[in-house]
């Protein structure tokens, strides 16, 4: 399968409020959420082992595998010595409804999507091929490239429809952009990438709070 995009893997640990879904540790690991530490360190030594570079000489799959396993394993570390902290809830509403966002007297409403996957699994290279990308989203970011991370966001959503992994991702390229378009004063279009990043994500009640507080900067703005 041909690659959408080059793999950039990260060379520093990620910790969890890096990640809107931490779970693609475990899928690169091919272990359950619920594995002992025990078994996450059995499934790192086969992994490694099998996709290793000197074992894989001239596999460029096989190297980007064994990247994607290095740093799944280190993710995995760096929050099993952190200290387990309460994560926000979130509401289920129905998929078809829709949420009326309000600030300073102007309503938004917004279709909630249903991010529930109705395609069939991922193959192993589909799944390598989501979650690398997803890592070059994370280092755009991470360099506040944001408007290229929205690019490749939305090709990657579109590419992997509902996808419960990507829509979060997509929803925080959205969300950082339109922050960084408030600073600019760009406001109208700072609403609209607002806007996007609650459609991405709307079962997150902690990005509603901070879309809250943008909403407010740009009112501010606005005043003067």
């Amino acid at each position: 399968m041909q690659r959408l995009y080059t793999s950039k893997i990260f060379s520093c640990p990620l910790s969890m409020d890096n990640l809107p879904n931490p779970n693609w540790c475990y899928q690169v690991l091919e272990i359950s959420p619920t594995a002992t530490a025990q078994e996450i360190k059995m499934a790192y030594r086969q992994l490694a082992r099998k996709y290793h570079p000197d074992l894989n000489p001239g596999d460029r799959t096989a190297e980007d595998r064994f990247k994607l396993i290095v740093q799944a394993y280190r993710t995995l570390l760096t929050l099993q010595s952190q200290p387990s902290s309460s994560t926000s809830t979130k509401t289920t509403p129905h998929p078809d409804t829709t949420s009326t966002y309000s600030t300073g007297g102007v309503r938004f409403h917004v279709k909630q999507r249903d991010c529930t996957p109705s395609s069939p699994p991922l193959s192993s290279e589909e799944k390598l091929l989501k979650l690398s990308t997803l890592n070059q989203v994370y280092t755009l970011l991470k360099r506040q490239n944001f408007q290229q991370a929205v690019d490749i966001a939305e090709k990657l959503a579109i590419r992997f429809p509902k996808d419960s992994d990507v829509q979060p991702w997509l929803a925080v390229a959205y969300h950082r952009w339109a922050k960084q378009l408030i600073s600019r004063q760009q406001c109208d279009r700072a609403r609209i990438y607002l806007k996007k990043a609650l459609q991405a994500d709307p079962h997150n009640q902690k990005l509603w709070r901070e879309i809250d507080r943008d909403y407010k900067a740009i009112e501010r703005q606005l005043m003067f």
